[in-house]
């Protein structure tokens, strides 16, 4: 959907040495069918059909484009769609409504959690997220529905009650702040975290592999 998407999904297949896609920004998932139409009208003369990978946010609107497409039909084009899941691909039991999981559930809690303090501590005045509230936090499924932004967001608040409404955890902004901060090559410290962390959630890897190889 965004360049968030694409860096991250980037700097973690590249990590795992896994083959890498031409991945396309499309500025957001409401743009999907719009770029399907595009390279499907030119795709008409083409000996094969080229291959189109789809990834959507498990949200709202992530969900209603993936319906609208599934309604259309493409000739030209190979296509393949999948929901984003979060670290440990949890399932969310409920009838009643669906879960808000983006790209930076996908990504793992503490690195997350590590590259949101360092946006708080450049804020003047304001004070960072306490690692034990936010892993109290992460292991419950019914906060997890919303997404691990609207669990930074509200600790945030937690630990700044005067200040924390006057910055959002979910503002494009802080999620692209978030994003650049996460560069694997040549960062020692962020490769051993991520060494032992791809032991506590072996479904990041696998998501990422299945996407890759889609």
């Amino acid at each position: 959907e965004g360049e968030e998407d694409k860096h991250y999904i980037t700097e973690l297949a590249n990590f795992f040495e896994l083959p890498i896609c031409n991945i396309i920004v499309t500025g957001g998932v409401s743009n999907f069918i719009k770029y399907i139409e595009f390279y499907n009208s030119i795709a008409e003369n083409e000996d094969h059909k080229p291959k189109f990978i789809l990834l959507y946010d498990n949200d709202d609107a992530g969900r209603e484009q993936y319906e609208k497409l599934k309604e259309k039909k493409y000739n030209n084009l190979e296509i393949k769609r999948f929901f984003v899941i979060d670290s440990q691909n949890t399932s969310f039991n409920t009838s009643k409504t669906k879960p808000n999981i983006e790209i930076e559930d996908l990504i793992y809690p503490e690195i997350i959690l590590e590259l949101t303090n360092k946006i708080l501590s450049k804020k003047k005045g304001f004070q960072k997220i306490k690692d034990k509230d936010f892993r109290k936090k992460i292991i419950n499924t019914s906060l997890k529905f919303n997404g691990v932004l609207d669990i930074l967001d509200n600790l945030k608040n937690e630990a700044n009650p005067d200040k924390g409404l006057g910055l959002s955890i979910k503002d494009q902004s802080i999620k692209g702040g978030i994003s650049n901060l996460f560069t694997i090559k040549g960062n020692t410290k962020m490769i051993k975290k991520i060494q032992e962390l791809d032991i506590k959630y072996p479904e990041v890897k696998k998501f990422l592999t299945e996407l890759m190889n889609a």
